[in-house]
């Protein structure tokens, strides 16, 4: 499996915190983390999204934000 920068970067990020949101990776420099994320499953890593209630950047509460985990076991 090949991988791009910002692919491996993302799965760093999840190796080291168990989750991380949308706003998380944003603030990582990741302007579009659900794209990087679609394309990490299209290459077959395992990644679950749950849904949140997470306060933005502006302060904001949102009520389904998207936090990204690793499925244990995976070998990247």
């Amino acid at each position: 499996m090949t991988l791009n920068y910002d692919e491996k970067l993302v799965i760093d990020l999840l190796k080291l915190n168990s989750s991380f949101s949308t706003f998380d990776l944003q603030a990582k420099g990741f302007c579009s983390p659900n794209r990087i994320v679609h394309s990490l499953r299209s290459k077959g890593v395992l990644i679950t999204t749950a849904r949140k209630a997470t306060m933005g950047p502006s302060g904001r509460v949102h009520k389904r934000v998207a936090h990204y985990s690793l499925v244990g076991g995976q070998k990247l």
